[in-house]
């Protein structure tokens, strides 16, 4: 499946939870990306040269050293010890209000790399130059996927939340070419296993986003619970493994339990002339959610489940009802205009989403 790249910008915005820059009507304007590298250069241009204008994230920090004149804490003891006194001069510490803080670290040290990527458009290279070379009062750092996560945001540098989620995947996947000195970027639409993770979270995003929350309280992962009883040692459960559900869609008339599996084919042929069938795993899955679930809550709405994947070739929609479960397997085209994601989700719970997932 070929995702355009503008539609994974959406994706990756409803993954991280960060719908204002959904609603950039901007983001675009001045140029379409034409690869990865280029959207996130533009992203992250664009991102920080408006942080720029309207003031970098400081912080303090302490720095101390042996001045003339007082300034900040003076340490007598150690102005006795090293002679400072007889020179007339004090050792201090002083507190220094300064834009070299985390965030502007990762952001340049992310700039500057992919500054460097082999196929980066020239224009956007040439930006993000200019914007990493001037923090020259942030230190220059060597930056590691680990070092963004660690960083803690607060309300005064909340808009920094974008910029380090794309570095944070720049990080990722962005590794040094062999024998140029530059980079290049591993396309992230080819990592099933990422892409599964950043569509059962866009998908989670979405129906958090734009549901009626008279239908659906409660949406997300959940823990359901074995309907197992030990007929040796207690301590035997302990070796069920865990089983949580990707979405669980739940309101006072209806629960939905969906599983999001971000495969290259929902059926699949033994030989060449076979009826395609549903993946029998993905099946046995589901209905283990539905039955555990049923289980659990024998008083409430029986649940329906949904297999959803991306559309590769032709759509599909199958309906079903399994041990009186209504069951669904159908996909989803990722690669149409996104507006119209927006309506097929929504016709998914039998309406029409009327959500706007773009800036009118």
């Amino acid at each position: 499946m070929t995702i355009p790249v503008t539609n994974l910008y959406y994706l990756y915005c409803y993954a991280w939870r960060r719908f204002a820059a959904i609603q950039d009507r901007d983001v675009f304007a001045e140029q379409a990306p034409e690869n990865i590298p280029d959207l996130w250069a533009l992203v992250l241009s664009q991102a920080f040269g408006r942080q720029v204008r309207r003031g970098l994230d400081h912080g303090y920090r302490t720095d101390e050293g042996r001045l003339s004149l007082p300034r900040g804490r003076i340490d007598p003891v150690r102005s006795s010890a090293t002679g400072a006194l007889a020179t007339a001069m004090l050792e201090c510490k002083w507190d220094e209000f300064v834009s070299d803080t985390p965030p502007n670290r990762i952001i340049k040290a992310t700039m500057r790399r992919l500054a460097s990527c082999a196929n980066l458009d020239r224009t956007l290279a040439h930006r993000l130059g200019r914007l990493w070379r001037g923090l020259d009062q942030v230190a220059d750092i060597d930056p590691t996927l680990q070092s963004v996560r660690n960083i803690q945001l607060n309300r005064h540098n909340a808009a920094y939340g974008l910029m380090l989620d794309v570095c944070a995947l720049v990080l990722q996947f962005l590794e040094p070419a062999e024998g140029t000195g530059d980079f290049r970027f591993n396309d992230p639409r080819r990592d099933d296993a990422h892409m599964a993770r950043v569509f059962q979270d866009f998908l989670t995003a979405w129906f958090v986003r734009h549901c009626d929350p008279r239908e659906f309280t409660s949406i997300g992962a959940t823990k359901l619970n074995w309907p197992a009883e030990p007929l040796g040692p207690a301590s035997d459960l302990m070796h069920l493994p865990a089983m949580f559900t990707d979405i669980t869609m739940r309101g006072p008339n209806r629960v939905l339990i969906i599983d999001a599996k971000y495969y290259h084919d929902a059926l699949i042929a033994r030989h060449e002339d076979a009826t395609k069938k549903i993946i029998s795993s993905h099946l046995y899955q589901l209905y283990a959610y539905l039955s555990t679930w049923h289980h659990d809550h024998p008083g409430g709405p029986s649940p329906e489940g949904m297999l959803l994947y991306p559309t590769v070739c032709d759509p599909m929609d199958i309906n079903l009802k399994i041990h009186g479960f209504p069951v669904r397997v159908v996909t989803i085209d990722l690669a149409q205009p996104w507006q119209d994601i927006a309506d097929d989700l929504g016709r998914l719970l039998g309406r029409t989403s009327g959500a706007q997932m773009l800036p009118p």
